[in-house]
């Protein structure tokens, strides 16, 4: 059995963009961030980056991997939380 391991950044379009180029079978979404402080102090844009990473990137780069997953009819999806 071969196993190559990509570490890849949810945030940076390069690295969505060349995860299709992979012919892979399991996917880790493991991207997460966090901000703590005393809430009335955290900036308002710490707080989106957060949300921009944990949510929305996330869920940009596990939909490109589950179409490849259902073109091809296999594939893995892990999340860790």
């Amino acid at each position: 059995m071969e196993l190559e391991v990509l570490k890849l950044d949810v945030n940076n379009k390069l690295d969505r963009s060349q995860l299709e180029a992979y012919d892979f079978d399991i996917y880790v979404a493991n991207a997460g961030i966090g901000e703590a402080g005393p809430l009335a102090e955290i900036p308002l844009e710490n707080v989106r980056r957060v949300f921009e990473t944990n949510v929305f990137s996330s869920l940009e780069m596990t939909q490109t991997v589950a179409r490849t997953f259902v073109a091809k009819k296999k594939g893995k999806i892990i999340f860790v939380s």
